[in-house]
């Protein structure tokens, strides 16, 4: 019986993996702590709860992620205190360096900032925000009032991409009231082509400019370049083959505006320097200022009624231009009596298209016009001409044109010609309104030229409301012309725009006859 009672025992001893482990329901096996801690299976550490650990990546972008750090001020290392009240804030450095060669220097370089937090009495917290928003994120956050400071930060910093973004939100959002503030600022802050921007729209507004008081924010430097531009315009648009009263209409109107204009800023430089606002002592603020005024072109009555009571003139200058007005010598005795604006008209080139021209006329208006071209070297696009009415009489005209580069749109213009018009006086107090040059065609001009940029494709797309027209024959494919070297222009058939309609001009045949162009003048011509 002894075998047996062995056996009994050692089927006792096999249990199984479970019950050794203590982990089968009803084992009679006793667990104890040192058995738990060497057979349980490892468990993570405890997760600890911080602020950074919401879910809110969630449904973000990498763009989004970096914006919601900046503004929460999420794990920062260096701060800042900003303006004269000295607020804190933070950013990261990773981002600071990566944009700016000055933040490179002020943090890892050998002179690099051993303070925790970094000075900046010069900005302002709402500016510096925004300065580290575009930083961060590559959206450009101003407006009028402080894109100036937000350039000031861009340049201290040195970052580029922020400098070229603030230079065409200033070029997009010029109006009459902050041309001369942007003018000013760019001479101050040394940006050349966003002074030469600010120029440009003050040409092209010259009366409306002038006669503000927003003249007032030019120093003499600046001052100067506005009055003595050959490319000041007397309102919008007024930039056509004008006859020879117009044009003397014209000048006289537009050397008012810029006689008022210095005069206005005398005024102020006075009463800023704080002596009386006399003729002797604006001459004195003004110097050679003033002779950028073309006092020869002003009508005799104005001279005589207007300019004697500004005392800005001696008794001798005022008869001696008088003199040359009444009865111009052959040359001048003075540079007062001898200076005349040759205006941008004279720089406009005409680029014809058509060899012939047909009476047979175009389909009536119920589809657009366009042609595309490109060009070997950059230049400025005026405007354009359009044939007329082949019936003789005044017809009205409503234009709705576009230029296209590639597939952006970088001009508009919604204007009305009046063709075949009789009366001058009645022409010239029409606002807007263009007048036909000869017998076939009339020119229409943009509001302020455009920028061609050489082989790339641009696209003038035309829509003409009103009566039947000419016809171009015997389209030019390419047309060249040598100024300090070949500038050729080819044309294109213009892409369609829809499908519900087609143009009815292309390369052979059709509307629009000429392109209006000037060449670049730093490169080509003096002016443009």
């Amino acid at each position: 019986m002894q075998p047996k009672r062995k056996a009994r025992r050692t089927n006792r001893m096999q249990t199984s993996p479970s019950e050794s482990t203590g982990y089968a329901m009803g084992s009679d096996v006793k667990q104890t702590p040192q058995t738990l801690k060497s057979s349980s299976p490892p468990v993570s550490p405890p997760i600890l709860m911080f602020p950074e650990l919401e879910e809110w990546r969630k449904g973000k972008t990498l763009t989004q992620c970096h914006e919601y750090m900046l503004t929460n001020q999420v794990a920062c290392d260096v701060f800042f205190t900003v303006g004269v009240n000295e607020d804190r804030y933070g950013a990261h450095k990773y981002k600071l360096l990566a944009v700016s060669d000055v933040f490179y220097i002020m943090l890892l370089g050998p002179m690099a900032e051993h303070d925790s937090t970094i000075k900046i009495p010069d900005i302002e917290l709402g500016t510096f925000k925004a300065f580290l928003r575009y930083v961060y994120t590559e959206e450009l956050d101003v407006t009028p009032d402080t894109v100036m400071q937000m350039m000031y930060v861009a340049k201290k910093y040195n970052v580029e991409p922020l400098l070229t973004a603030i230079v065409a939100y200033i070029d997009a959002h010029m109006s009459i009231e902050s041309a001369c503030v942007v003018m000013e600022q760019a001479h101050l802050f040394n940006e050349p082509m966003l002074e030469t921007k600010a120029l440009e729209y003050i040409e092209d507004h010259a009366t409306s400019v002038l006669e503000s008081k927003e003249v007032t924010a030019l120093c003499a430097g600046c001052l100067k370049k506005v009055v003595s531009s050959d490319n000041l315009h007397v309102k919008l648009g007024v930039r056509r083959d004008l006859q020879e009263a117009e044009r003397k209409t014209a000048s006289a109107e537009l050397e008012k505006s810029v006689l008022t204009g210095v005069m206005t800023w005398a005024t102020h430089q006075c009463v800023k320097n704080k002596v009386k606002a006399t003729g002797k002592n604006k001459r004195k603020v003004l110097g050679d200022i003033l002779w950028e005024v073309r006092f020869s072109q002003l009508p005799p009555n104005y001279l005589v009624t207007e300019v004697s009571k500004m005392k800005i003139l001696s008794l001798e200058e005022r008869c001696m231009i008088l003199e040359h007005v009444v009865a111009p010598p052959n040359k001048a005795k003075s540079k007062i009596c001898n200076m005349k604006r040759r205006g941008p008209h004279e720089n406009i080139r005409t680029v014809p298209r058509f060899r012939c021209t047909s009476e047979e006329t175009c389909s009536k208006n119920d589809s657009y016009h366009a042609v595309s071209f490109t060009t070997n070297e950059d230049l400025y696009l005026h405007g354009f001409s359009l044939f007329g009415t082949s019936t003789g009489k005044t017809c009205l005209y409503k234009i709705h044109s576009q230029v296209f580069k590639d597939k952006e749109v970088i001009c508009k213009l919604n204007t009305k010609v009046l063709d075949k018009i009789d009366d001058l006086d009645i022409w010239m107090k029409r606002k807007g309104v263009h007048r036909r040059t000869n017998e076939e065609v009339f020119r229409v001009y943009f509001q302020r030229k455009v920028l061609i940029e050489k082989n790339t494709m641009h696209t003038l797309y035309v829509d003409l409301e009103g009566p039947q027209c000419y016809t171009g024959l015997g389209g030019r494919s390419e047309v060249c012309f040598y100024s300090h070297g070949l500038v050729q222009i080819t044309f294109h058939d213009a892409p369609d725009l829809n499908l519900t309609s087609k143009s009815q001009t292309d390369t052979v045949s059709g509307q629009i006859p000429s392109l209006l162009i000037s060449l670049i003048p730093s490169t080509k011509q003096e002016t443009c």
